[in-house]
């Protein structure tokens, strides 16, 4: 049984545990701690598309500038 719970973004919104926006960032923050991580982002750009991989990419940017400022 899953349960929905709300969850705070990097960016301070509050949204739901089940949502793109969660599944996006903890995504991103799971592919920063790889070594492999162009070898990833070129797989998402082949099974998802170009989009998914730069949303995907920009995100990671955005938590690597966050931790940085």
């Amino acid at each position: 049984m899953t349960t929905d719970v709300s969850v705070t973004l990097r960016d301070g919104r509050v949204v739901s545990s089940s949502s793109e926006a969660w599944r996006l960032e903890c995504e991103a923050r799971t592919i920063l701690k790889r070594k492999d991580r162009k070898e990833y982002l070129e797989k998402v750009r082949l099974k998802r598309g170009v989009d998914a991989a730069v949303e995907l990419r920009n995100e990671m940017l955005a938590i690597k500038g966050s931790k940085n400022g």
